[in-house]
């Protein structure tokens, strides 16, 4: 299934993640609650480690937005985060009025991605941190963690996404792997599922688990966590992707 990054389709349900959404501490149909994100990207990670035969690639994705906030303001809070993590190439551009800085950078053998924009009196920012395997999950944690005190510091609260991604060698259908995912946390998880999909190749669905404090709404419903297997006929596999509290790549 081809997954359009920024908008996520589920039976009817439209949530903005990927983008930016529109005064998103007001808005609880597209906000995320402030939880611990460490220790949630743990229990992702270990969700994702019981369930392939490959190393996971984890993404997160920090976004958030903050009006009356000028270019000497912004300018120095980049400044801060490429002191506090590393970062080296930053590019500026200006074009229509609108002031934009963008990093894309590896990191440790961790990608990093920044936009942060400056337009009519709003200032938006988003991140997005991937890595694959173990060895550099707790420096994007750290990372993270830092990325999210310094926004802070600024009065930007950072909604956040995270997804593992891997394969598990079954050659069995997609339908019955999903099964056996859903078998397997459900010994760590209470799953009370709230929308899914399929197609010839593909099952996603969606849960409310109470245990984990981010979500998002479908209707009066909360999200907390969705989960995808697609086959791969190719490859003779399943890909299967867990996401707190859904899945924004592709899956």
């Amino acid at each position: 299934m081809k997954f359009i990054v920024g908008m996520i389709l589920l039976c009817g349900m439209t949530v903005i993640l990927a983008g930016f959404t529109g005064d998103s501490a007001k808005n609880k149909s597209s906000e995320f609650v402030k939880e611990n994100s460490g220790d949630s990207l743990k229990l992702l990670y270990s969700l994702g480690e019981m369930q392939v035969d490959s190393p996971l690639h984890v993404t997160v994705k920090l976004q958030g937005e903050r009006r009356d906030f000028s270019s000497d303001k912004i300018e120095a809070t980049v400044e801060a985060l490429k002191a506090e993590i590393g970062l080296k190439d930053m590019f500026m551009d200006t074009e229509n009025g609108e002031q934009s800085y963008r990093v894309r950078e590896v990191i440790s053998g961790m990608d990093v991605r920044m936009d942060w924009v400056q337009a009519g009196g709003h200032s938006y920012v988003k991140f997005q941190l991937d890595t694959v395997g173990t060895a550099n999950f707790q420096h994007l944690i750290d990372i993270q963690k830092k990325v999210e005190g310094i926004l802070e510091e600024v009065g930007i609260i950072a909604a956040w996404n995270a997804s593992v991604q891997g394969s598990v060698n079954n050659s069995l259908s997609a339908e019955k792997t999903m099964q056996l995912v859903e078998g397997k946390m459900e010994s760590n998880l209470s799953l009370n599922e709230v929308d899914s999909y399929q197609d010839s190749t593909t099952e996603s669905r969606s849960y409310k688990v109470p245990s984990l404090g981010t979500f998002v709404m479908s209707g009066d419903q909360q999200i907390h966590m969705q989960v995808a297997v697609h086959e791969d006929s190719m490859k003779k596999n399943n890909r299967i992707t867990i996401g707190f509290p859904v899945i924004t790549i592709e899956y």
